[in-house]
């Protein structure tokens, strides 16, 4: 058994700066993971928000829809 169950042939890999592009590549993936999925969940954010938006617009449009019409009769100075 190895010590730290390290492959045999990566004990002896000493090639540093391929390592190291590979860390910084791992790291840079993992980066751009993150930022995606905080770029998606903004956006579903501002989905649901303009949806809510879109929604009270239409309550308040039926709302004076609804006083247009109903509440006519009772305004003043109306001919006939």
């Amino acid at each position: 058994m190895t010590l730290f169950n390290i492959q045999e042939n990566d004990r002896f890999n000493k090639d540093f700066a391929s390592y190291d592009k590979m860390k910084r590549l791992e790291q840079q993936q993992r980066k751009n993971m993150i930022m995606e999925k905080h770029k998606l969940a903004a956006l579903e954010r501002d989905a649901i928000r303009w949806e809510r938006m879109e929604e009270e617009e239409r309550r308040q449009e039926a709302r004076q829809e609804f006083k247009r019409n109903v509440l006519l009769q009772g305004k003043r100075n109306m001919n006939g």
